[in-house]
């Protein structure tokens, strides 16, 4: 590994939160179009009404620097920590799915919420080999 742990780390938990901006701002979206897709014709009209948001647009960009962000990460850290540690976007979906969409989150979700937590700690004082 050529980054160190704390770095490496620290742009994981960056590029978890471009994921969890992008996805919320979507579900947004999606909410919003309210628009139920029953075939590929009501599908394409689903996606281009999505299209003509500028959140979706702002979520797209948001999934492009997440997405660059991820790469820069790889040329730093063995997969299996990076990936590991990736796993922080299921923390954050659902903190703001419960947050800022109100969605119920059930007890044995944030317990599962909890296991994710406890993993990432693991992985990460596993060290860099």
């Amino acid at each position: 590994m050529k980054g160190t742990l704390l770095y490496v780390a620290g742009l994981i938990v960056l590029t978890s939160v471009c994921d969890t901006i992008n996805h919320l701002g979507l579900k947004i979206c999606v909410n919003a179009v309210g628009m139920e897709v029953t075939g590929p014709a009501s599908g394409v009209r689903f996606v281009l009404r999505v299209l003509r948001m500028p959140l979706a647009w702002i979520s797209i960009l948001v999934a492009f620097l997440s997405l660059f962000l991820w790469l820069y990460v790889l040329t730093m850290a063995d997969l299996s920590l990076a990936f590991s540690l990736d796993s922080f976007h299921h923390v954050l979906i659902a903190i703001a799915s419960w947050a800022i969409l109100k969605e119920r989150v059930t007890p044995q979700r944030w317990l599962g919420t909890s296991l994710i937590i406890a993993g990432i700690i693991l992985v990460a004082l596993s060290g860099t080999g």
